[in-house]
């Protein structure tokens, strides 16, 4: 059988980047939003957009993150993982990715840019 894979490649910009939080759990995490674009459907659809939640868990990438800012060019890697927090007394479910690697891009590095 062969092996699962869960590995994710996003080159967008940064939408937005959220301080360092804490959790109840004693884990540190910074978040970031990625956009990045859906190719279209059709020769008369335009590409839309996805806002992509990021979070970054290492110290290193956390420590990048900080650096950037709203349009940064990026390139992320990491997983896709689902995650569930409590939000108006209630359990919600939500995917996001687990960063392993984070490259600010310099922009004749790609010609496609959301």
């Amino acid at each position: 059988m062969p092996a699962d894979i869960n590995h994710i490649v996003l080159e967008g910009r940064v939408t937005a980047v959220e301080e360092e939080r804490e959790l109840p759990s004693g884990s540190v995490v910074r978040s970031l939003r990625v956009a990045v674009r859906r190719p279209p459907r059709s020769d008369v659809e335009r590409g839309r957009s996805d806002a992509i939640h990021c979070c970054c868990w290492t110290a290193e990438l956390r420590a990048t993150a900080a650096t950037l800012g709203v349009g940064d060019h990026v390139r992320v890697e990491g997983a896709l993982r689902r995650s569930v927090s409590r939000s108006s007394g209630r359990m919600v479910s939500f995917y996001e990715v687990e960063v392993a690697a984070l490259e600010v891009l310099r922009p004749e590095v790609s010609s496609d840019e959301p």
